[in-house]
């Protein structure tokens, strides 16, 4: 069965190979004078300017976000804030910190969901917090946490690092059931050579056995001039505690994306600081690599349909084929690096500096929107939450959170 369906796969990668070709989209400047019609904004309190850890996150009839003043950080937690979505009346905010101020939900990194919970990180400390009530169902500290966790089913991942900051001397993935249990040491790495080491957090795949196989790198590096770097990807299996495979200095650069491995069908997406992988999770043979021509370490990429997206660090917004690898489209200078990118239906919607809204088939720039206080200096600077059913959107610069109407 497995062989049919490489050849399957193989058919396809050829098609797509001599059927698709590469199309560049170059910014259209005038699009730039579109305007917003604000239905309501939220401003944040006691503060010229604020810092967002948190990107917004739709929930029933709520937007919930976060503010933390960066004027005077000596003494200020970052706020997470829950506000009806059609009027912006506050509903709770949280400030449940178990260390002194000052504290930050980290970011920007995803952030979890799973029902009625929030999970939220800020380095050592994790959190659940209840969405509909602001309430903290439970708190969790780590002597050396690390700033990302991911979410698979009921099983939250964490990881730590000891030793001299930044890396260390050793470093564990951590594991915990979302409503119960305590954390569990799942798998750990120890510095054996110059290079000290740092687990980041994995992606999971249910094996047709019935085995949980989960996927992370453990980025290194040698705290000495010229610092070189290095990169190994893991395939644990985590029912019968072992590796299914391992490759050791995977990426030619040594670094890599920090951003969570992205599993979809019987293949592991992971990113290089140029290079990208398609990988199969059983077998752990590499299908296809593409090689950006700029650096891609911070923003997140997004499977639609047959397309996998990502925004390079110079601000291009590119695609290539997720069967092949191939560049589909790229639409050069359009943004900066790094907040999050969403799609819902076919847009792409990105929040850095102004509020891009793409056309996620062709990569063509749809809008293009300013800060209505950008001639005070102020931008956009967060991820973008649709609500497709009611035509309106949900983002901040560092002022107000907004509620916009949804463009045509």
């Amino acid at each position: 069965m497995k062989s049919i369906y490489k050849i399957f796969l193989a058919l396809i990668v050829i098609g797509s190979i001599s059927c698709k070709k590469k199309k560049e989209i170059i910014l259209d400047s005038p699009i730039s004078n579109n305007e917003l019609n604000i239905i309501w904004k939220y401003p944040f309190p006691d503060s010229l300017i604020a810092y967002h850890g948190l990107y917004p996150i739709l929930f029933e009839n709520s937007i919930i976000a976060s503010y933390q003043p960066i004027i005077n950080t000596d003494d200020e937690n970052e706020i997470i804030i829950s506000l009806n979505k059609e009027n912006g009346e506050v509903q709770w905010t949280w400030n449940d910190y178990i260390r002194p101020s000052p504290q930050q939900v980290k970011g920007p990194y995803k952030n979890y969901t799973n029902n009625e919970k929030l999970f939220a990180c800020s380095n050592q400390d994790n959190y659940s917090i209840n969405m509909i009530s602001g309430e903290t169902n439970w708190a969790t500290n780590k002597e050396e946490g690390n700033p990302r966790t991911s979410l698979w089913n009921d099983l939250l991942f964490h990881t730590e690092t000891f030793g001299e900051a930044p890396y260390g001397d050793s470093s564990n993935l951590l594991m915990r059931n979302i409503t119960s249990g305590i954390w569990q040491k799942v798998f750990t790495v120890v510095k054996t050579d110059q290079f000290e080491v740092n687990l980041e957090t994995p992606g999971a795949y249910l094996h047709s056995n019935g085995d949980t196989l989960l996927i992370f790198q453990n980025r290194q590096v040698e705290i000495a001039p010229p610092y070189p770097e290095r990169v190994d990807l893991y395939c644990y299996n985590l029912s019968q505690d072992s590796i299914t495979w391992f490759k050791s200095n995977l990426t030619p650069s040594g670094s890599s994306h920090v951003q969570t491995p992205l599993v979809e069908g019987d293949f592991v997406y992971f990113g290089g600081k140029w290079d990208f992988y398609c990988i199969d999770i059983v077998s752990g043979e590499i299908i296809w690599t593409h090689n950006f021509y700029w650096d891609y370490q911070l923003s997140n990429f997004l499977i639609y349909n047959d397309l996998i997206i990502t925004n390079l660090d110079n601000g291009d917004l590119i695609a290539i084929d997720k069967f092949s690898g191939e560049q589909v489209w790229v639409n050069v200078g359009l943004s900066y690096c790094c907040t999050e990118l969403r799609i819902y239906n076919n847009r792409i919607y990105i929040g850095n500096t102004s509020l891009y809204i793409v056309d996620a088939d062709t990569g063509e720039l749809l809008f293009k929107f300013k800060s209505p206080y950008y001639k005070s200096g102020i931008e956009f600077n967060n991820s973008i939450a649709v609500d497709l059913i009611n035509n309106k959107m949900y983002t901040s610069d560092y002022k107000f959170l907004y509620c916009f109407e949804l463009p045509e």
